[in-house]
Order: C-alpha cells, then sequence, then structure tokens
C-alpha cells in the first residue's frame, strides 16, 4: 500500500480557515499537511482519540483568531 500524499483530514482541518483569513501562512499546510502529517498534534491527538482546540496548530501552540 503506498502512502497517501495529504493528510486525510486535511479539507476538514481548522487550520484551511486560518489560511483563508491569512492567519498563518502556506508553509504550516506544506510542512504538515501534506508531508509531515504525522507529526501533526492535531493529527496525532485525532489518531489517539482525543480532542483537538480549533485553535491548536500542528505544533501544539495556539492561535489567537481575534
Amino acid at each position: 500500500m503506498t502512502k497517501p500524499n495529504h493528510c486525510r483530514w486535511i479539507s476538514i482541518c481548522p487550520l484551511r480557515r486560518f489560511e483563508k483569513r491569512g492567519k498563518i501562512n502556506l508553509e504550516w499546510k506544506i510542512n504538515f499537511c501534506e508531508s509531515n502529517w504525522n507529526q501533526c498534534m492535531r493529527y496525532q491527538n485525532v489518531v489517539n482519540g482525543l480532542h483537538n482546540s480549533d485553535q491548536m496548530l500542528p505544533d501544539g501552540s495556539l492561535i489567537n483568531e481575534k
């Protein structure tokens, strides 16, 4: 089985909203969502059955949406 080329939750991840609003740059998506999603804290939490704050970035830090 081949490895997918992006995170399976890429289309529903709150990070897409941050991108559209200019809160984060495209490098977050490239570095986590499209390549190293196993290193993403959001991904790890979902896999382990844990809840993610919508404000949590892939490195586990929180973004202020104000």
